[in-house]
């Protein structure tokens, strides 16, 4: 009697598993292979937390780490036979549609790689070689569509929520911060903010902090002028996605310049922004990339021509000294964030592109 209970019981088991196992085959099936993988990068963003939110749309989702070996990647794709596939980025060896014969491929590029002179070749055959493109903004879009004509706009979305109460005005001093990965360069976005923050300096005490540079000799060396002139400068090496965003919390104004003159740069979708929106912080970026289709002016954030560096001190000096400007900002600015810059919202996006790309195949 036990014996039959246990088979009965391993067979309706089984039932359930096969009913399951048959519904979730009838889902539209994407495999996203990543390029790099990490909290807070591309990979994450435009990668498994994306496939998590495919699924929310009825999506059997296959997210594909980057450590798996081609052989393994092929295994994979013949026991699941997805409907199409996501190559996110075209950094990784095995990130290349020859790779994939007979499944349709959408490439997805949040990069301007095709400036790289390692990577040019590759981006254009993946662009060739690939039924649709996504993209992380407009550059990009107008770049790739002479290597495919069906490329989309996706702009990245975030994760991290909003949902903590911040209090105006904030306790304490004036906290100027820039969030960059690659802070322990030198670049044109630096020396700009030198620049601006010198003058800045004149007038106003803040203390800047520096999120992504690897010691603080190297942040004082990028910022000697700042330095001479005896602000105080707190360097943060790089840290963990939600981290980075609960850390930011305590600054009262968080900057985003892009130096369009540098190719590379024109590629750049969101990055740190979306930890500023999410801190709550108010943002003063350049305008530049994507930025002016999202920002506008005096209303959900301060955005500014670079060749204004008067106007960059005269705004960040105002968020510094009005925190109820301040606040009018950050609040539109959440707004929009919960509205626009989601991964929820980029996800529905994606939907729409995948499952044209199956009708396509």
């Amino acid at each position: 009697m036990i014996i039959k209970s246990y088979i009965g019981h391993r067979l309706r088991e089984s039932v359930i598993h096969m009913k399951r196992l048959y519904s979730s085959r009838k889902l539209p099936s994407v495999m996203i292979l990543s390029s790099m993988h990490g909290s807070g990068l591309s990979g994450d963003l435009r990668g498994s937390a994306l496939a998590k939110e495919l699924q929310r749309l009825g999506w059997r989702t296959i997210f594909v780490p980057s450590q798996l070996e081609l052989h393994q990647r092929q295994r994979l794709l013949r026991l699941e036979r997805p409907d199409v596939i996501m190559m996110q980025q075209s950094r990784h060896p095995y990130n290349h549609p020859k790779y994939y014969p007979g499944s349709p491929v959408v490439f997805d590029v949040d990069d301007a790689d095709i400036y790289d002179p390692r990577c040019t070749n590759k981006v254009i055959e993946c662009c060739h070689g690939s039924v649709a493109v996504t993209v992380g903004n407009r550059f990009l879009n107008e770049l790739l569509r002479e290597h495919n004509p069906n490329v989309h706009v996706i702009w990245t979305g975030s994760y991290l929520p909003v949902n903590w109460t911040k209090k105006w005005p904030k306790v304490g001093g004036r906290v100027v911060s820039w969030a960059n990965s690659g802070a322990s360069v030198k670049s044109a976005e630096s020396e700009l903010l030198q620049e601006v923050l010198c003058i800045l300096a004149k007038t106003t005490d803040f203390e800047f902090r520096i999120y992504g540079v690897e010691n603080q000799k190297t942040a004082e060396t990028n910022f000697s002028s700042l330095k001479k002139m005896k602000i105080k400068i707190r360097s943060y090496r790089l840290m963990s996605y939600k981290k980075l965003a609960r850390h930011l919390r305590s600054s009262d104004v968080g900057l985003a310049p892009i130096c369009e003159e540098v190719p590379f740069s024109r590629g750049k979708s969101f990055g740190k922004v979306l930890t500023y929106l999410a801190a709550q912080v108010p943002v003063v970026a350049s305008h530049a990339v994507d930025y002016p289709l999202f920002f506008s002016n005096g209303e959900n954030g301060m955005i500014i021509r670079n060749n204004d560096i008067n106007k960059w001190a005269d705004s960040i000096r105002k968020l510094l000294e009005e925190p109820l400007y301040s606040q009018f900002l950050v609040e539109n600015a959440t707004r929009d964030f919960r509205q626009r810059l989601t991964i929820k919202k980029s996800a529905e996006l994606f939907d729409i592109v995948l499952k044209e790309a199956i009708n396509r195949a």
